[in-house]
């Protein structure tokens, strides 16, 4: 190429790309101080002409940028596969077309094509799926491909030289070359789409990650962009259950040993060797095969056969007459209890089935239409349970799926915010069963919200009290509840006001008025001295009375202008939550745990985040915990992190 120019197949067209708020941002600053040729963000100094490296096996070293992040436009706009981008949203945007994120392109469709080549690379859910690990931070995350772009949208990088559009190495993002230079048909250092790479965009990304994927990996939004190291997961042949150290089976299904010790074999008989035995109470991974009874689990790292009949797989108690109703897509009706026997019929998500009563290998007999047969029973939602396939929603930002009611289990999937899932029933150490597009899983039930009337509930402190149609005095009254009234609390809250359900009818109750827990709240102790009750959170109230150092106060779960709502001897009122300690370790420290963690202005889901704190991020502790939130302090901010994440 002795010009210059590297030759291209085929025209590309100029079509959509996502793009970052904080780089543009940075590019018009420069623009404005007359850096001509430098209105870019820049990558930090040594790093600019670092090259991305095919490590083999599918995975890369790439340099990523943020997008859909909350500033640029993007949340709420649709991606070229037609998806809707939600707020944190768990998504990746590669520069050429695959499967999912081009579903209208014919599978396999070459260079010739009109939008270029399509990657073939979509698992059983339809999507494309990347593993994505942060070379600063460490932390790992999968998400799917939904979108094109950063810079190039016809620039299939991960395939071999020969099938690429652009004539350049496999692994290498044609947006390196651009950055110096190189003419893909387009001009020097511009790309298919018109972005000059050369003097703009010379960080030159390979692949562009949506916000909550960006803070699944532990980086903060204002980094902009970071190198990362990216596995395409069909290159790699796992599925992204298995992706980040997961061992997870592509059906996504985790069981529980119960009744003592169970043997796991080297096949599906009692006759087989025991490969090992797995504990009470042991958590395993269902590949979804079951023969003659037994099932096919993967238990810490040991793949083989146990018999189905002491794993917990969920799904309805087998009961003669009794209904049931097809989840999470369609399923198989069997003429036996085994995957290897013959499909009757299909079964569509939703249809309504009669159990027989009974039940065999983790599956049940059902009629369908008139056909009996056998389903496999995780499936399968029991008519007026917990599990009948009510959905909830998760709140505050993207929720890790696990393997196990645990935060320390394997991440099958990263929950975007917003996103349905279909509640399975069981509830375990604060975690819910569910299901999300296909995979069967635990997640933590505070970022679930169902709207429905089952929570924890708490009392009118200081009735009469209004519970409205909005979050404002200016809505309508629906009830008036007395003081010691029992409410529901349905998890959200909003302009002061808490969302609860009284004698069956929903509303909005003022948060001030309201105890913060149970009769037995948790309890403070004044320090430093005597400390003023007052009427209100402020020092222009009056002073109701003076409680002694050492005195002992249950906090009621307000907190306004610094001052936290309390009862003292039967007398409820205001102080000053500064001197009050909850008997945390103040001045001592706590590490961040299980990914990034919001630093939020107040102890509720619902306040404003400050900032992210890193996984691995060490925070001082200020001694207050409420609400399942504990005070600490980072970097110079203080503000409240959810407890059940600090170690």
């Amino acid at each position: 190429m002795p010009d210059g120019k590297v030759v291209k197949n085929v025209p590309a067209s100029n079509l959509r790309c996502s793009l970052q708020a904080i780089i543009i941002a940075v590019v018009l600053a420069f623009i404005a101080s007359g850096e001509a040729g430098l209105a870019a963000p820049q990558a930090p100094q040594g790093q600019a002409t670092i090259r991305a490296v095919d490590l083999g096996g599918g995975t890369y070293r790439v340099m990523a940028s943020v997008f859909a992040e909350g500033t640029d436009g993007q949340v709420g706009t649709q991606t070229s596969s037609g998806h809707w981008i939600q707020p944190n949203d768990n998504l990746v945007a590669l520069p050429a077309c695959t499967e999912s994120s081009c579903p209208w392109v014919p599978t396999g469709t070459g260079v010739e094509g009109t939008y270029g080549p399509q990657t073939t690379c979509a698992e059983s859910d339809g999507l494309c799926w990347v593993q994505i690990v942060s070379d600063t931070t460490g932390q790992c995350t999968v998400a799917p491909v939904h979108d094109r772009g950063p810079l190039f949208v016809r620039d299939n990088w991960w395939a071999a030289q020969s099938q690429r559009e652009y004539n350049v190495p496999k692994g290498i993002p044609a947006a390196e070359y651009a950055r110096d230079g190189i003419n893909f048909g387009f001009g020097p250092g511009i790309s298919d789409v018109g972005h000059d790479i050369q003097n703009v965009y010379r960080y030159a990304a390979g692949i562009d990650l949506a916000g909550g994927t960006w803070k699944a990996i532990g980086l903060p939004i204002s980094a902009g962009i970071s190198r990362v190291t990216v596995t395409m997961l069909w290159q790699a042949g796992i599925t992204h259950h298995q992706a980040c150290g997961g061992s997870q089976s592509p059906s996504g299904l985790t069981g529980t040993v119960f009744d003592g010790g169970l043997n796991l074999r080297s096949s599906a008989s009692l006759s087989s060797s025991v490969l090992r035995v797995m504990s009470n109470g042991a958590v395993v991974s269902v590949t979804g095969r079951s023969i003659g009874g037994f099932l096919s689990v993967t238990y810490q790292g040991s793949t083989g056969w146990a018999s189905a009949e002491f794993i917990d797989i969920g799904g309805p108690s087998p009961r003669a007459g009794a209904s049931a109703s097809v989840i999470d897509g369609s399923l198989n009706l069997r003429d036996e209890a085994s995957t290897d026997s013959g499909v009757l019929r299909v079964m569509p998500e939703g249809a309504n089935v009669t159990q027989t009563g009974e039940s065999f290998g983790g599956f049940l007999q059902v009629t369908y239409q008139g056909t009996t047969g056998w389903a496999f029973a995780p499936y399968l939602a029991g008519g007026g349970t917990p599990g009948s396939g009510n959905t909830a929603t998760v709140i505050d930002g993207a929720l890790n799926l696990r393997a196990s009611a645990s935060t320390n289990s394997t991440v099958l999937d990263v929950m975007p915010d917003g996103a349905t899932v279909t509640l399975l029933g069981p509830t375990s150490n604060g975690f819910s069963q569910v299901t999300f597009q296909g995979a069967i899983g635990w997640a933590y039930s505070l970022y679930l919200s169902t709207g429905s009337s089952s929570g924890p509930t708490t009392t009118v402190a200081d009735g009469p009290l209004n519970l409205r149609a909005g979050a404002s005095a200016s809505y309508d009254v629906l009830d008036v509840m007395p003081e010691g009234a029992t409410v529901t609390l349905l998890g959200s809250q909003s302009n002061g006001y808490t969302r609860v359900s009284y004698q069956g009818t929903t509303g909005w109750a003022a948060s001030e008025y309201l105890a913060g827990g149970s009769s037995s709240g948790n309890t403070a102790t004044v320090i430093d001295g005597a400390l003023n009750l007052r009427q209100g959170a402020s020092t222009g109230y009056d002073v109701i009375l003076v409680m002694p150092d050492g005195a002992a106060v249950t906090l009621l779960g307000s907190e306004s202008n610094g001052y936290s709502r309390v009862s003292y001897q039967g007398t409820i009122g205001w102080a000053y939550s500064a001197y009050l300690s909850t008997g945390g370790s103040s001045g001592g420290t706590a590490t961040v745990i299980d990914g990034a963690l919001n630093l939020r202005a107040s102890a509720s889901t619902n306040a404003s985040v400050l900032l992210v704190l890193p996984n691995g991020a060490i925070v001082s502790l200020n001694g207050q915990t409420q609400n399942g939130f504990t005070s600490v302090t980072y970097n110079g901010v203080s503000g409240w992190a959810y407890s059940i994440y600090l170690e």
